[in-house]
This record gives structure tokens, C-alpha cells and sequence, in this order.
């Protein structure tokens, strides 16, 4: 998630690595997977009893942040559970989701009852302490969205739309100069785009792919939003690089998912994936 966790959680992670650092591993298939570099060569078998041998690798997972990652109908699917179970297929591991939030994710890591974090996160979002970023498999900035044909905001009167969690309106005070009252905080993009169009906010500011994901789907995709990125504030590309968040003590899981994601760039499976859930019009 854009601006994840960038504040709140940096005391609780040492004091939880503190407390747990002889707590227990993962499971011995897990541990496989940190020792024996998997291979392609391991997909090979198709029975399902050849399948649950592969090692496992457990993903801490958001119930709803579209379409990086989310439940539908008990299952993990989405943009990350794509590029993942498409890894796991090629390198010879499976994937197993466990339901997660933004504040214990880290805690989870550290503990290792976690390998990965798949929650949208940006490059620059990694806490260095605990974990390490993949290599970025897309990019997505920060974009301000309007209903079509409204005029330029009058920023010193507009209500602005911000989503909880990505933590802009420190930012965007500072770039508008704003004030704090004038920030209106919605669960998610879903709610936030629907409150653009009921007329309750002026603009809305959030991650690109999420909001141009729910302008064109569901009870959204018929309305006339006007979603462009927002580049005044400047960010470093690490601000807008979308990686994977895995554990600083897994050399070998790090090495295995970058392989991975460079194999899917080459056989053109990124771009696919990347077509069905975040490539829409600009």
C-alpha cells in the first residue's frame, strides 16, 4: 500500500523482535525452500500428492486492498496472488495466503510466521530492520482523481478525498498548503470514488492502479471520473517501484523471487497479468 505503514510501527517491530527472536520457524517446507534453491524441474509432476511435497511459502495478505490483493469467495486473488502463484509454479513452491493487517504485518515478518508481505507496498515503505524489497514488478504514482468537466480545484476551500493508511496528507498540507480540516479519510478507493461522485469531496487523491482498478469496475466503471497522476510532489522512483516485502533472514527466498519476476518480464507473463488487473486508460 502506497505510504505503508511508513510511521506507526517502527518501536512495536524491534520490541516484538526482541521478545520473539527464539520464537518458532516455519514449517520444514518452508525451511526447504531456504536451504535448496527451487527449479523448475519440480513442476514437472502433476499428481496433487507431488504438489503438496513443494515447499511452502506463507504471504501475509490484506482481506481487501484492489486489486494488488483481496478475499473473494475465501481465496486470495489479485495482482500480487497472480505474480506469486505464477512464481511458485515456475520455481517449484507453493503459496499459502495468511489474512493479515498493515499493523501486524511487520510484527509477523519478524516472527517468522511469514515469509513475504504482498500488501501493495512501494519500495521506499520496506523497514530495512526486518526485510528487504523484491525487485519492483510495476510502477504506480500517486494520482489525483475528479469527476470529468469540473473545473480546477479551489484548493483553499476544496474537500479532499485521502485514503486511510497511505498517510498523504502530511504531503499534500505541505505542497498545497492546506489545511488539516479540510482532509476527508475514506476506508478505501472504493468508498473514496463514491463519495468524488456524490459530491461530498472535490477531488480525491490515492494510489494510481487502485483507483483507476475501481473507476472501471463494478458500480463505478459508468461513472465519468478523470484520473490523472499527480507529479507535483515529486516523489524518488523508490516512492513509486511496487515490490514484494520479504524477511532480511531469507537470502535464498529473496534470490528465488527475483529469478522469478525476471523470468515472467522475459516470457511476457508479467505484462499479462499486469493487463487483466492494472493496465487501464490513463
Amino acid at each position: 500500500m502506497k505510504k505503508f505503514i511508513r510511521t506507526a510501527l517502527s518501536s512495536a517491530i524491534l520490541c516484538s523482535l526482541i521478545a520473539c527472536s527464539n520464537s518458532e520457524t516455519n514449517s520444514e517446507n518452508t525451511s526447504m525452500l531456504r536451504e535448496q534453491h527451487p527449479t523448475k524441474a519440480v513442476m514437472k509432476k502433476d499428481s496433487k500428492d507431488d504438489k503438496d511435497k513443494l515447499p511452502i511459502v506463507k504471504v501475509a495478505a490484506l482481506e481487501e486492498y484492489q486489486p494488488y490483493i483481496f478475499l473473494n469467495n475465501n481465496q486470495f486473488v489479485g495482482l500480487e496472488a497472480d505474480i506469486l502463484h505464477k512464481i511458485g509454479e515456475n520455481k517449484g513452491f507453493q503459496v499459502e495466503f495468511v489474512l493479515s493487517t498493515l499493523e501486524n504485518a511487520y510484527s509477523e515478518l519478524g516472527k517468522k510466521r511469514v515469509d513475504i508481505v504482498a500488501m501493495g507496498a512501494a519500495q521506499d515503505e520496506v523497514n530495512g530492520s526486518v526485510a528487504v524489497p523484491s525487485e519492483s514488478y510495476m510502477h504506480s504514482g500517486d494520482c489525483l482523481a475528479q469527476m470529468t468537466n469540473m473545473p480546477s480545484p479551489d484548493w483553499k476551500n476544496a474537500r479532499i478525498g485521502i485514503i486511510n493508511g497511505e498517510n498523504m496528507n502530511g504531503e499534500l498540507s505541505q505542497h498545497l498548503k492546506i489545511e488539516e480540516s479540510q482532509f476527508m479519510l475514506h476506508a478505501n478507493h472504493s468508498v473514496a470514488l463514491n463519495a468524488l461522485a456524490q459530491g461530498k469531496t472535490n477531488v480525491l487523491f490515492g494510489d494510481c492502479v487502485a483507483l483507476r482498478f475501481h473507476s472501471n469496475n463494478g458500480e463505478l466503471k459508468d461513472k465519468a471520473f478523470n484520473i490523472t497522476e499527480y507529479t507535483n510532489l515529486d516523489l524518488p522512483e523508490s516512492a513509486t517501484n511496487m515490490v514484494f516485502i520479504i524477511s532480511k533472514d531469507e537470502p535464498k527466498l529473496v534470490q528465488t523471487i527475483n529469478e522469478g519476476l525476471a523470468e515472467l518480464k522475459q516470457s511476457g507473463e508479467l505484462d499479462k497479468i499486469l493487463q487483466k488487473w492494472a493496465t487501464y486508460p490513463k
